[in-house]
């Protein structure tokens, strides 16, 4: 249990939960990962503030994604996005950085997500092979 992530289960290096974020107007379960290493299994106090960050902004976050993904696609039809993003994984680097993996269920053949969505420290979009 951390006081910050809510209860976590420990496996793989990382810690595994679950939270969740909605874009236009649908709600989406995501997993929450704070990641960790081998020198030590502990959640960082900078991934806690990026958490606390997350959730104290998460409207104006969600907003921020809406908008991107809307650029990136090229289109503003709710339905169209709805259908081609799902958002996966929330990811917390060591240093306090923090992407939304996402899912683009047009290009995506295995289901593995396709980029991320940086967060912090500044919005961005990268790929997910690189971010992690």
């Amino acid at each position: 249990m951390n006081s910050v992530f809510g209860e976590m289960e420990y496996r793989n290096s990382m810690y595994h939960g679950t939270s969740q974020i909605k874009l236009w107007n649908k709600t989406f379960d995501i997993k929450v990962y704070p990641v960790t290493n081998s020198k030590s299994k502990e959640i960082t106090p900078k991934q806690e503030r990026a958490y606390e960050y997350f959730k104290k902004n998460i409207i104006d976050i969600q907003k921020k994604i809406e908008e991107l993904l809307g650029k990136i696609s090229e289109t503003e039809d709710t339905n169209v996005l709805l259908s081609r993003y799902e958002p996966y994984e929330l990811v917390f680097d060591l240093n306090g950085g923090c992407g939304l993996e996402i899912y683009d269920n047009v290009t995506d053949d295995e289901y593995d997500a396709d980029f991320v969505i940086i967060i912090l420290p500044d919005l961005g979009i990268d790929t997910s092979e690189h971010y992690l």
